[in-house]
């Protein structure tokens, strides 16, 4: 879940925020249940506890989760659907900068679009078709 870049010019603590939120918007942390232990992130990342829990913390400051003692954190009512936005923003950063690079490269639009759909019908490919649909009737209820 933590797969941490550590040659990425992205801070580790922004990193593991990425990844929550888009756990979160995934569904792979529903609402309301407890994601991974400061500890446990830590230990399985290879990063500093303060790392991680300085993400958690900014996290619970945009309100996505809710530290419970004892315990950890939870993930609060309504975080999907931010997290959500996150991710459609964050997909449509990167794929800009991607184009970017491409139009600075030569590649004309028509080449880049034919490079896109090749790509994305080869990941699409990859999803399991219970997943697709399971993507597809979340984006229809969402409507």
């Amino acid at each position: 879940m933590y797969n941490i870049d550590f040659n990425s010019p992205v801070p580790l603590f922004e990193q593991i925020e990425q990844k929550t939120r888009l756990a979160i918007a995934t569904g792979e942390f529903p609402e309301g249940t407890t994601i991974p232990t400061v500890l446990d992130v830590a230990k399985a990342t290879t990063i500093n506890h303060i790392t991680v829990l300085k993400a958690y913390r900014r996290l619970t400051e945009e309100g996505l989760l809710s530290p419970m003692r004892g315990v950890g954190f939870t993930v609060v009512k309504g975080a999907k659907r931010k997290c959500e936005t996150f991710r459609q923003n964050f997909f449509a950063r990167r794929l800009e900068e991607t184009l970017d690079e491409g139009k600075h490269g030569g590649l004309s639009p028509d080449e880049m679009r034919e490079i896109f759909e090749a790509a994305l019908e080869k990941i699409s490919a990859t999803i399991p078709l219970s997943a697709a649909r399971q993507i597809e009737t979340e984006d229809e209820r969402d409507e």
